[in-house]
């Protein structure tokens, strides 16, 4: 082989590696639910229940002023195992919460960190940001990629300003998505016979 064409080759075959996205998976304790998060140029997730895609891959990003900013590049993962009780100050239902989930940290050189928790019966994320001095949070997105099959109690909104008392509306999801429709939070899908409902 003409060793000029052998190094292009072995060039572009570095690049094509270090372009592929880091893919990580994240299971409940009962190993029933599962987060799929793909890190390259965004950052996308995926949810699964017994093998059934409850929720298709879709982009969470927050958008930060000055030092917060560097692209997605992660610096290193920690995995960690949470089994608590939670003693609420105010007495609900309970007095003690069992609080039970399997916690995976993605850090990424920009100074920032998304923090996913799978529970047996459901999932959460959050942004953490270490960067020094002040900043100002400039966007936030949170992506929900259900089937266009897919059913839900919708709380519709006319604005942004809402006083969270409206009417819960059952609509298909491709209908909610044609229209742009508002809602307040929370919000109940119907995914094939399992109910996911979205808060924060």
């Amino acid at each position: 082989m003409n060793p000029k064409i052998w190094m292009l080759a072995w060039l572009a075959a570095t690049i094509s590696i270090t372009a592929a996205a880091q893919e990580y998976t994240l299971h409940s304790p009962d190993g029933k639910t599962a987060i799929r998060i793909s890190v390259r140029d965004s950052v996308q997730y995926s949810v699964l229940y017994n093998g059934q895609t409850l929720l298709q891959p879709a982009t969470v990003n927050v958008t930060l002023s000055g030092s917060g900013q560097g692209g997605w590049k992660v610096a290193g993962t920690k995995k960690t195992t949470v089994s608590q009780l939670l003693h609420p100050v105010v007495r609900q239902k309970f007095a003690a919460i069992p609080d039970h989930y399997e916690q995976l940290q993605i850090n990424f050189k920009n100074h920032s960190a998304l923090q996913w928790r799978a529970y047996n019966n459901g999932i959460a994320w959050r942004w953490l940001i270490n960067a020094k001095g002040s900043y100002q949070v400039l966007n936030e997105e949170a992506g929900f990629a259900l089937h266009t099959k897919d059913s839900a109690w919708y709380p519709v909104e006319e604005s942004f300003f809402a006083h969270n008392d409206r009417l819960y509306k059952h609509l298909a999801v491709e209908d909610i998505g044609e229209k742009k429709s508002v809602a307040s939070l929370p919000a109940l899908f119907d995914a094939d016979g399992i109910k996911l409902l979205i808060t924060e």
